[in-house]
């Protein structure tokens, strides 16, 4: 995925917490031992386990919305490009109801004049 786009993220440290999080990064037997993979890895386990508040735009089913939420799509164009590019089908626990509400809203959207709804 070299096509994925990158963000930094710099915040000021206490010098003895920066050496914790090296060593528990050389020390994690699974993955890699690098520091700056260890914080992300870190960092997404504890998002996966909090209830992320919706944009004000995804006013979609609660189902769809935490299908949306846990693939992280936070942006009405991003969601728009993921149908566009067919890879909402890829997104895990997306499934045929999903599918139709989001065709639904699609189409309501007037994002597509002339297409045909999403494929299922």
């Amino acid at each position: 995925m070299s096509d994925v786009k990158k963000s930094k993220v710099f915040f000021e440290c206490d010098p003895a917490d920066k050496s914790a999080w090296v060593k528990a990064a050389k020390s994690n037997p699974k993955g890699s031992s690098k520091l700056d993979a260890w914080i992300i890895k870190t960092l997404n386990d504890a998002v996966s386990r909090i209830d992320l508040p919706q944009p004000e735009w995804m006013t979609f089913s609660p189902a769809l919305n935490h299908v949306l939420i846990k693939a992280k799509i936070f942006k009405k164009q991003e969601l728009i490009e993921r149908i566009k590019e067919d890879s909402i089908f890829n997104i895990e626990g997306i499934d045929r109801n999903n599918i139709a509400e989001l065709n639904a809203w699609y189409l309501s959207e007037n994002i597509i004049k002339g297409q045909e709804k999403i494929s299922s």
